[in-house]
């Protein structure tokens, strides 16, 4: 992931329209109702072709929220996620490398984003964050379908 894609997911954090918060993407908007957000802790995944699609692009968790998260495909599906269905390839940092003044760079050793595995014979996979301080997570989802692996990656945010 380079820093033209890191300015990018922050740049869509910021125009967010729901803001996530403990109460899992429900909130009053200034004309009144509720706003039903998606649920950062249960994304809806489906395959089009080549292509993974979520209901929310980015997962962003509120400051303090923590607790596991769950990708579900349609019970109705033949899609399934393999054992390595959800990798936590790990947290985006900025350092110096090379020489380089600051470029963003994967701490592969984060320990945030934990305890990854399959269930519901593969229609769900779940995680636990832990949240503990902000951060941006890069991390790879796999679904099979048929003899077909589809991958994509993309990001969680805990604010």
């Amino acid at each position: 992931m380079n820093k033209l894609t890191l300015t990018s997911i922050l740049a869509a954090l910021l125009l967010v329209g729901c803001a996530h918060r403990a109460d899992h993407g429900r909130h009053s908007p200034p004309y009144g109702g509720a706003c039903p957000c998606p649920n950062p802790s249960n994304p809806q995944v489906t395959v089009d072709g080549n292509t993974i699609k979520l209901d929310q692009e980015i997962l962003v968790f509120a400051p303090g929220v923590r607790g596991s998260v769950t990708w579900s495909l349609p019970a109705n599906s033949a899609l399934r996620f393999p054992e390595n269905g959800i990798v936590i390839e790990g947290r985006l940092i900025d350092r110096v490398i090379r020489g380089q003044p600051v470029s963003v760079a994967l701490d592969a050793d984060q320990k945030e984003i934990v305890d990854c595995r399959p269930s519901k014979d593969g229609l769900q996979f779940s995680c636990f964050n832990s949240h503990p301080f902000p951060g941006v997570y890069k991390y790879t989802i796999r679904v099979r379908s048929g003899d077909k692996l589809v991958e994509r990656d993309p990001p969680i945010v805990n604010m």
